[in-house]
């Protein structure tokens, strides 16, 4: 986690064979933007993008 930037990463390995990894970062006062991914060995790779807006 970078303090300066507001940014967080987090990855995760669950029983499943799983690894999952999500990336946060705050790019304005109330904006945030978010990055994830899911890989998985029976199934093809996920991947998303969002935008979150703080009031």
């Amino acid at each position: 986690m970078d303090e300066r930037k507001k940014q967080i990463l987090k990855s995760k390995i669950d029983s499943q064979s799983r690894i999952s990894f999500s990336y946060k970062s705050k790019i304005a006062k109330n904006l945030k933007v978010i990055l994830s991914a899911e890989i998985n060995r029976s199934a093809p790779a996920l991947m998303g993008f969002g935008v979150q807006l703080e009031r």
